[in-house]
Order: C-alpha cells, then sequence, then structure tokens
C-alpha cells in the first residue's frame, strides 16, 4: 500500500475600511476578500486499486458588511475594559475555479469522480466578543451558509467558541 502525499499553500487578501457611526456606538464595515490555494496530492494505492488525484485549485471572492454595536457594558472583572460587541455580517460567496477531480482504477481504466463546487453561495454570520482583561478576549459566532444558482444543492452551519490574548 503507497500512502498519498500532499502538500498546499494559500494566499489571502482582504480589504475593508470601517466606517464609524460615533454617536451610537455603531460601524458598517465594507469588506472584501480574495483567497487562492492550492493543494498537490501525490497518486495512492492500496490493495483494491490506484487512485489518481489532480491538483486542486481554488479562488475564492467574498463581499459582504459587518455591522456592529459597541454595547459597552462592564465587564465581570474589576478594572477591566468594558466592550461588548455583537455583529452581523452578511457575505456573498463566489468561487472561481472548485473543480476537483480523482480517479480509481478498474478493470477497464481509470474511473473519474469530479465536483463542481463552483458558483455563488450565500452566508449570514452573527456573534459577538466581549473583552475579559489584560488583552484577552471571549467570542462566539454561528453562520448558515446557503448555495445560489443552477448547481445550488446543499446548505451549511458553522459555529465557533473562543478566547482571543494578545501580547
Amino acid at each position: 500500500m503507497r500512502p498519498a502525499r500532499h502538500h498546499g499553500s494559500v494566499g489571502l487578501n482582504e480589504f475593508g475600511p470601517r466606517l464609524c457611526i460615533c454617536y451610537a456606538r455603531r460601524s458598517i464595515e465594507p469588506q472584501a476578500q480574495l483567497a487562492y490555494q492550492t493543494i498537490n496530492i501525490n497518486n495512492g494505492s492500496d490493495v483494491a486499486a490506484q487512485v489518481h488525484f489532480d491538483n486542486v485549485n481554488s479562488l475564492v471572492g467574498r463581499i459582504g458588511v459587518r455591522f456592529a454595536q459597541d454595547f459597552g457594558t462592564p465587564t465581570w472583572l474589576t478594572g477591566a475594559p468594558s466592550s461588548f460587541t455583537a455583529w452581523v455580517r452578511p457575505n456573498f460567496w463566489y468561487e472561481f475555479l472548485g473543480d476537483p477531480k480523482t480517479k480509481f482504477s478498474s478493470a477497464t481504466g481509470f474511473i473519474p469522480f469530479a465536483a463542481d463546487m463552483g458558483g455563488t453561495t450565500f452566508e449570514i454570520n452573527t456573534g459577538f466578543s466581549t473583552d475579559i482583561g489584560d488583552g484577552a478576549a471571549i467570542y462566539a459566532n454561528a453562520s448558515y451558509l446557503v448555495g445560489i444558482g443552477e448547481h445550488a444543492d446543499g446548505d451549511a452551519y458553522d459555529g465557533k467558541l473562543g478566547v482571543k490574548v494578545a501580547w
């Protein structure tokens, strides 16, 4: 059995000036992002078949806007900064390249399996972060994604909970 080996790389650029509506501690942040990723996987095999992997390339763009509100509520730590920020962020994603292909050997030759992952996706993301002092913050967010258009045949959910620490 020969295991598949792989390597990949990614490039990412994000832009979005923050527009502050200062009297209400609200902000509107238009966002644009472009990410390129490539993964190269060597062919592999087991006792039943050989597997050939095509190189996988992805170029995805995102346009969205983040609406945020800083409530400035006191934290539970004495002397800690008082910040509680909640947001909602609608996004449109577009995959320009996503068409991975894998081929499996058979008695009649290699059989290709392909996936068309290109197209448009709409995402709604919401969450919060709160400072807990000494450069630390707790955050949580949740997202719902749904495909739009001809090849839209699924949706996805995503959630994160964590602690950020700056030093």
